[in-house]
């Protein structure tokens, strides 16, 4: 019901467009902001969110700040971005109805599962498409807070100072979370919001529960700090950055450049001590990402580009030795990845031929995986997850709505792109935008970060909020080199 109202909103924005300098239009943009800033600040706090209350909350938080937002400054292509982005969560709610409706639409997608549990028990039950009857729906919050998050985003952050805000809370938060991590790790490392860990107690996880989403978190607020930094080394150089630029800033940084890069420290202090391989890895090449997006132009010249390349790499190679001690050796013992995940991918492409169109069900691949699971894989431990999110969407929704899902990202990556090289001034956003976009996205291809709500949420309100700033129709001179 809540994007039936914004689509219509949407599409008719005249009234919203004239009422734009009223107080009522200035107060439901505050609240809006209000709303979506509490959200992204406390999502991780509840064990990541995993649990349905507070998947609840953040969703009817976030439906609320959907219906308070105003649309009417919105240009004609973003209005298509936001019609294609709930088109996209239409699709997927008529998915979950398919799954659970009886008698199904598509009778020949039954799941033979409801046959056989006739036969066994003595039952007469309408059969449906998924091997459960209500887990479709429980597990509809998840994704409808990824499109809430990413709609509200999208459309509060036209105005730079919004999105700069937005931005700000992520990074402060991450640096509150990774302190509160930091501290209780060292205290007593079995514990997590005072509750005995079942698994993990040798890492730092702070307020969740599996450390790969921890690693993404950190990593996700470090890459903000580090973008942050850039933007006040830019805001230092009246002209192009170069090495004597960089060395001036370094020999006299200001107390908000040294602030910052002290709280930048702090959450990639947290980030290694999570001991996560493909988190670790992604987030430092997610830094890389936003840093030569950030100062590509002065980058103009190749010398100029393979110094800062190198510079890069030994920074990266230096805070390895000094913090990469536990991964290193956990990369010496294990390998970049477990055989067991390997297997449990062909395992989960055995559901996807068996159940291409409409999956087995959306939340129901730790039940439907037993069936299928390879005798390769150890023995030890449940998997609940495929440890590659767009294998599991395939597996629990179908192919047609994995490509989609795949379609999306490339047009998020596509926007963003595009901001980086349309934008002058603002070029944070977009540059932020992308190497977020670069670590969840292909951190989901072998772990399952975005599928957590607590940081599901904060990673798509960064990339709504970036996208919304990849669209400058005023400032398109490439000479300027502004923050």
């Amino acid at each position: 019901m809540t994007l039936s109202l914004v689509s219509r909103r949407i599409a008719s924005p005249a009234a919203e467009r004239a009422d734009r300098r009223s107080g009522l239009f200035i107060l439901r943009e505050r609240m809006a902001l209000a709303i979506v800033l509490i959200v992204v600040a406390l999502a991780p706090l509840p064990f990541g969110s995993q649990d349905l209350w507070a998947i609840a909350c953040w969703d009817t938080a976030l439906g609320a700040a959907l219906l308070l937002v105003p649309f009417g400054g919105l240009a004609r292509v973003q209005r298509l971005l936001l019609i294609v982005l709930f088109g996209f969560a239409a699709v997927w709610a008529l998915v979950i109805w398919e799954q659970v409706v009886r008698p199904p639409d598509l009778p020949s997608l039954v799941n033979p599962i409801w046959a056989d549990a006739s036969q066994i028990l003595g039952l007469k039950r309408l059969p449906i498409i998924s091997i459960s009857d209500g887990r479709p729906v429980l597990a509809a919050g998840k994704p409808l807070a990824v499109v809430l998050a990413l709609a509200c985003s999208f459309t509060l952050a036209q105005d730079a100072t919004v999105a700069r805000r937005i931005l700000l809370v992520v990074a402060g938060s991450g640096v509150v979370y990774a302190s509160y991590g930091i501290v209780s790790f060292a205290v007593d490392p079995t514990l997590v919001l005072g509750q005995t860990k079942e698994a993990y107690q040798s890492v730092l996880t702070a307020t969740f529960i599996n450390r790969n989403t921890a690693a993404a978190y950190f990593g996700t607020c470090a890459v903000v700090w580090l973008m942050l930094v850039c933007r006040r080394v830019r805001q230092l150089s009246s002209r192009q950055i170069d090495r004597e630029t960089v060395k001036l800033v370094l020999a006299h940084p200001t107390p908000a450049l040294a602030l910052s890069l002290a709280a930048m420290l702090i959450v990639l202090a947290a980030m290694f001590m999570t001991g996560s391989r493909a988190g670790v890895l992604l987030s430092l090449g997610a830094c890389a990402v936003g840093f030569l997006s950030y100062f590509r132009r002065d980058l103009n010249s190749r010398s100029t580009g393979w110094i800062a390349i190198a510079w890069i790499l030994g920074t990266i190679l230096l805070i390895w030795q000094l913090l990469g001690a536990g991964i290193s050796e956990r990369i010496e013992q294990q390998g970049f990845m477990d055989l067991g995940r390997v297997e449990a991918y062909r395992s989960t492409l055995a559901m996807i031929h068996d159940y291409p169109w409409l999956g087995m069900g959306a939340g129901t691949f730790e039940w439907a995986f037993p069936q299928y699971r390879s005798p390769v894989i150890s023995t030890w431990g449940t998997w609940d997850k495929a440890h590659n999110t767009l294998l599991e969407i395939a597996a629990e929704y179908g192919i047609p709505v994995a490509t989609l899902t795949l379609l999306g990202w490339l047009i998020m990556f596509a926007v963003l792109i595009r901001g980086i090289r349309v934008r002058s001034r603002g070029l944070m956003f977009p540059a932020t935008g992308l190497a977020i976009a670069f670590l969840s996205g292909l951190h989901s291809m072998v772990d399952f970060p975005l599928q957590v709500p607590g940081y599901a949420i904060v990673a798509f309100t960064i990339i709504g909020t970036c996208m919304a700033q990849s669209f400058d129709r005023n400032e398109r001179r490439p000479d300027r080199y502004k923050p």
